[in-house]
C-alpha cells in the first residue's frame, strides 16, 4: 500500500491537461482557458455617452444651448458639434465630434425660443469629460484580458464577448464511462432475488461527475464474468461493434474509465486482468486509507482509469479524493493550483481518535457554529452518513 499523499502525487504526475480545442463562447461555461486572450479591439470602440442626457461643448458661463438633434444607442453619431449647441444622446450612444461632456437629463429643461428647441442646465454643464467614455477606456486594443488557466464563468465570457471574441481555446471536458460490476446487483425499482442488492454506485458516481462539470457520461452494469467485463472495457476504449449498439462510443483519447467493484482479491474479482489485457499500465494499487483501500489507478496512453471499491462509501470517497482530482487536472484546473478538494482547518465538536494505521476519511457535517461533527455509521456499506455528509474529515493514523 502507498500513502494517500503519495497516491495524489502520482495522480498529479501522470495526468496532464487535455489537448486544447477551439469552441464558441456559448459552449464555454465551466471550461478552463488554454491560452491567454487579447482584445482585438478597443472597448468602447468610439467615444460614448454613459448616461441619457445631452452632449455639449463646455463653455464657461453658458447654461443654455440650442438643441439640434439626437442619437440613440446603435445609431450613427451626429455631425461635429458647434459651440452653443447640444445634441440629445442616450446611454451607449456615440458622441458627436467636438463634444467634451454629457449633462444628465435630470439636470436639463427643454424649452422653445424663436421657433427653435433649447435646453437649459442647472448643473454639470461646466465639467469637462463628465459622463464621457473615451475610446479604449475599458480595454485597449491588444490588451491582455484573460490569463491561461482562468475558469470561464459569466464575467469572463461577458468580457470576451464585449471584445468581439466569438470563440476561445479551452481544455476539453473529458468523456467518462462507468462500469459497475457485480452479479449481486439489481437495478432500483426491480424486485430483489435472494442474495441481490440494489446497484447504487452508478447513480452516485453519475451525480458526482455532474457536480464536477462532466456532462458526457454513460453507465453500464456488467456481470462478474471475465469475457463480458473484457468486452465492456474494450467498448469503453475502442467503441461498440454493430451488435453492441446500446452505447454511443468511447471515452476518447483523453477520457476516463471508472470501474466500480471487482478490484479486490476475490475469486470473482476480474477487473485487474481485464485492464491489464486491455493495455492499461498500473500506476498504483491499494492506498493506506479507510474507506477505499483497494483502489487502482492506471493509464492507457492518455486515457485515465480508476477502479474503485464496490462499497458505496468507498467508491464515493475514492472518487472525490482521486478521480475528481484527475478529472480537474485534465480539464486544466491544476494550472492555477486548484486541482484537489478544497481544504480548511475547522474545529471539531469533540475529540476523535483514529486507532487504525491507515488514514481515515470520515463523513461529517457542520454544526450551526461551523464546527465539524463526525457522523454515526462510518462503515463503507452504511449510506445514511454518506447522505448527510457535507465534508470529509481527514484523520491521519494515530491521531
Amino acid at each position: 500500500m502507498i500513502a494517500p499523499a503519495e497516491a495524489l502525487s502520482l495522480v498529479r504526475r501522470f495526468v496532464e491537461p487535455g489537448t486544447p480545442v477551439l469552441k464558441p463562447l456559448a459552449e464555454l461555461p465551466g471550461h478552463i482557458l488554454a491560452e491567454p486572450l487579447e482584445s482585438p479591439i478597443a472597448v468602447p470602440p468610439f467615444r460614448q455617452s454613459s448616461m441619457d442626457g445631452y452632449a455639449i461643448r463646455v463653455e464657461k458661463g453658458r447654461s443654455e444651448f440650442r438643441l439640434i438633434g439626437e442619437t440613440p444607442a446603435g445609431a450613427m453619431p451626429g455631425p461635429p458639434l458647434e459651440e452653443a449647441c447640444a445634441w440629445r444622446v442616450f446611454t451607449g450612444a456615440p458622441l458627436p465630434e467636438h463634444a467634451d461632456a454629457v449633462v444628465r437629463q435630470e439636470m436639463a429643461e427643454e424649452f422653445d425660443r424663436d421657433g427653435q428647441r433649447w435646453v437649459r442646465f442647472s448643473g454639470e454643464h461646466e465639467e469637462y469629460g463628465r459622463f464621457v467614455r473615451e475610446i479604449g477606456s475599458a480595454v485597449a486594443s491588444g490588451e491582455p484580458i484573460l490569463e491561461r488557466g482562468v475558469r470561464l464563468g459569466p464575467g469572463a465570457l461577458s468580457l470576451a464577448a464585449s471584445c468581439g471574441l466569438a470563440e476561445a481555446p479551452v481544455y476539453p471536458i473529458p468523456t467518462v464511462r462507468i462500469l459497475a460490476s457485480g452479479d449481486e446487483l439489481q437495478s432500483p425499482g426491480e424486485p430483489l432475488k435472494p442474495g441481490q442488492i440494489y446497484e447504487s454506485n452508478g447513480v452516485a458516481l453519475l451525480a458526482a461527475l455532474r457536480n464536477t462539470g462532466i456532462v458526457n457520461v454513460e453507465v453500464e452494469r456488467v456481470p462478474d464474468d471475465p469475457e463480458q467485463l473484457a468486452e465492456a472495457v474494450d467498448r469503453a476504449f475502442n467503441g461498440p461493434n454493430r451488435e453492441q449498439s446500446d452505447f454511443s462510443g468511447t471515452i476518447g483519447s483523453e477520457g476516463m474509465l471508472l470501474l466500480s467493484g471487482g478490484i479486490s482479491v476475490g475469486a470473482h474479482d476480474h477487473v485487474a486482468d481485464a485492464l491489464r489485457n486491455a493495455g492499461v499500465k498500473a500506476v498504483f494499487y491499494r492506498v493506506a486509507q479507510k474507506p477505499g483501500k483497494p483502489l487502482f489507478f492506471g493509464m492507457r496512453d492518455k486515457q485515465m482509469v480508476f477502479a474503485l471499491p464496490g462499497n458505496p462509501a468507498s467508491a464515493l470517497v475514492t472518487f472525490w479524493v482521486y478521480a475528481r482530482t484527475a478529472l480537474r487536472l485534465r480539464m486544466g484546473y491544476g494550472i492555477r493550483g486548484c486541482a484537489e478538494l478544497e481544504e480548511a482547518e475547522l474545529q471539531l465538536t469533540g475529540e476523535r481518535r483514529n486507532a487504525s494505521p491507515r488514514m481515515a476519511f470520515e463523513r461529517a457535517a457542520l454544526d450551526g457554529e461551523g464546527r465539524v461533527r463526525p457522523l454515526d455509521g462510518q462503515n463503507s456499506y452504511q449510506l445514511k452518513a454518506l447522505a448527510q455528509a457535507e465534508v470529509l474529515l481527514r484523520l491521519p493514523p494515530g491521531t
